[in-house]
């Protein structure tokens, strides 16, 4: 992503940050309910935006990190 801040940002850009996320599992030391929503919530997020929108504005784009 900081890559293509404050450039044209399009949400394809995030997709190798979204595929880390898929990936995720949790240590003995984490909680797995805490880990699976924030796992869950980063994902929805990304479906959600995606289905509104390709771009990002650049002034918006340093908020996504």
């Amino acid at each position: 992503m900081k890559t293509h801040r404050y450039e044209h940002f399009l949400l394809e850009h995030s997709r190798p940050y979204v595929n880390v996320i898929k990936g995720f599992e949790c240590s003995l030391e984490q909680s797995k309910e805490a880990m699976d929503l924030y796992q869950k919530s980063l994902l929805l997020h990304y479906d959600i935006l995606a289905s509104l929108t390709k771009t990002i504005t650049p002034l918006d784009t340093a908020f996504l990190e």
